[in-house]
């Protein structure tokens, strides 16, 4: 006997194609909760439209979580087009004092909101502290400012210096960013970086391919990984 689906996850667009395709199977008015994570990214992405013709098809009557690292304009007004009374949560996560400082001094690291609907309930009180986040005191934090168009070179230069000593990773926005980076090092490689492994990893990879070069990455003894924050 099959059993019915208690919950879907996936992007916009294609939640959108599945409730087109599959309306007889996908009753949307039976729906309870609603999740958008990340709501800043998939706005900034360009999702506005999914999003709403998505939520034109959903019950009224539902708890909703909308869930963003950032308040913009843009997310205060999908808040307010899909989510009734809404009760801002702000999470604040914190972390030990570097070494040195006084004992229990904390510092904040930044902080997440999320707005629920008002059938839903907030688990603790605002401003209360969520969890500690330690920072390695041995850890260095660097960034290069460049232009698009010289990016490439500047990773070729990098990977020049680490690419043969050490393992490392570079987060590419999108999947065909990641092929883009991946087809262009495996060009350049044999002349002027030679030596160095490159593996590549993203969503849009069979789940075979994936675990593949995520296996070949960690064994080897060090070697570059390309891949979406995602993957």
């Amino acid at each position: 006997r099959r059993l019915e689906a208690q919950v879907l996850v996936g992007t916009p667009g294609r939640i959108l194609d599945v409730m087109g395709r599959a309306a007889s199977a996908l009753d949307a008015r039976r729906l309870e909760v609603l999740v958008l994570d990340e709501a800043d990214r998939l706005l900034d992405m360009g999702f506005r439209a999914q999003l709403d013709a998505i939520m034109a098809r959903l019950p009224r009557q539902r708890r909703t979580g909308l869930f963003s690292a950032t308040q913009t304009e843009a997310v205060q007004a999908l808040a307010r087009a899909g989510l009734r009374n809404p009760v801002r949560v702000n999470v604040a996560v914190t972390s030990s004092a570097a070494p040195g400082g006084k004992e229990g001094q904390k510092r904040k690291l930044g902080s997440k909101e999320g707005a629920a609907g008002a059938e839903g309930q907030a688990a603790g009180q605002d401003g209360q502290e969520a969890g500690t986040q330690k920072t390695p005191s041995s850890l260095r934090i660097s960034y290069t400012l460049v232009e698009t168009e010289g990016k490439l070179d500047q990773l070729v230069r990098f990977l020049q210096l680490h690419g043969t000593t050490c393992k490392v990773m570079v987060y590419g926005l999108t999947c065909a960013c990641v092929d883009y980076y991946a087809l262009a090092l495996a060009r350049l490689g044999p002349k002027l970086l030679p030596g160095v492994q490159v593996q590549a990893l993203h969503g849009k990879m069979k789940q075979s391919v994936r675990e593949a070069a995520l296996a070949a990455f960690v064994a080897l003894p060090a070697g570059v990984l390309l891949a979406t924050d995602v993957a």
